[in-house]
């Protein structure tokens, strides 16, 4: 939760188009993000500019949202903020005035975690990020097709990654991240939650049973988090094409599950973009994974983002 300064113009966002909302990460952001970095990654976060060819792709990557995603945001938006040192890619959380009001959710990118040379390469270097570096084993995320690997299209994949955090914000499809499970209430209580977890008797939201596996929580994509030996990723993923999740990242928690999963509803089904992941072992393929909606696995949460978004690009 970022505490916005007295002064704050944050309010005044709302009269710029959703492509128009953005700028160097502000002070607030910052130091919130430093705060719970601490301890955990040893970065230096502060405040960025892109340069001009990638924030063209910025502003394009908010424009071409398709119109079900912007519509749902307009009055919550506050818009899109540049950082280096995150200790990820992105961080999206609410803001609040001194004097707890809601006043909307921002999302800062690490400008520096963008330094790639195209969709594919930004998605494998993300997919790939909970395991050590090994020449013996690669591991190949592709979510644009060959003639349209440019980075806008991982800044588009991004980004929808973090709007779903946004859009899930304030609602009953799960747990706020920033309050938690309260007390007494159930997995009844939401309406995405059940579609791949539950609420153990410790008061834990956990996966349901066949969606866990063998070392899935200690997965984890952020910096300063151990990384497991790569000889793991083929179990890994063989085990995670049996669950309800689209991408290894999806099986983190509850919150990366939604946004995850909303990232990859919009990228595949409402703009007919790729996903596959491949794994080669000394230079031999041992997997290949294409994610596909129409799979049983996946039908409840098929149903719920066409529920929530419509089934096309409007």
């Amino acid at each position: 939760m970022i505490i916005a300064s007295a002064d704050s113009t944050w309010i005044n966002v709302f009269d710029k188009p959703l492509h128009e909302r953005y700028g160097p990460a502000p002070d607030e952001a910052l130091r919130h993000i430093s705060q719970v970095n601490a301890g955990r990654v040893w970065t230096d976060t502060r405040t960025a500019t892109p340069d001009e060819a990638l924030m063209m792709r910025i502003r394009l990557a908010l424009a071409e949202l398709p119109h079900a995603v912007s519509a749902r945001l307009q009055d919550s938006f506050l818009g899109v903020y540049f950082a280096n040192g995150l200790g990820s890619s992105a961080v999206t959380d609410i803001v609040v005035s001194p004097h707890s009001e809601f006043l909307g959710l921002i999302v800062v990118l690490d400008i520096e975690a963008l330094d790639h040379a195209g969709a594919n390469a930004w998605a494998s270097w993300r997919e790939r990020s909970p395991f050590d570096n090994t020449a013996a084993m690669t591991l190949t995320m592709r979510i644009a097709d060959n003639n349209d690997d440019d980075l806008l299209h991982a800044i588009r994949f991004l980004l929808l990654h973090e709007l779903g955090h946004a859009l899930s914000a304030g609602r009953n499809f799960l747990p706020d991240w920033w309050s938690g499970l309260p007390d007494h209430s159930t997995v009844d209580d939401y309406s995405y939650l059940p579609l791949s977890w539950q609420i153990d008797d410790k008061r834990r939201i956990v996966p349901l049973p066949g969606n866990d596996f063998a070392l899935r929580a200690s997965v984890s994509h952020y910096d300063g988090d151990p990384r497991l030996p790569a000889g793991y990723m083929t179990d890994i993923y063989r085990a995670l094409k049996r669950t309800s999740f689209p991408t290894l990242y999806s099986a983190a928690s509850v919150h990366e599950d939604f946004a995850e999963c909303f990232a990859c509803y919009v990228h595949m089904v409402l703009l007919n973009r790729p996903l596959s992941v491949s794994i080669h072992q000394h230079g031999e393929l041992v997997l290949d994974w294409r994610m596909d909606w129409r799979s049983e696995r996946y039908a409840r949460k098929l149903a719920f983002f066409e529920r929530l978004l419509g089934s096309s690009a409007t």
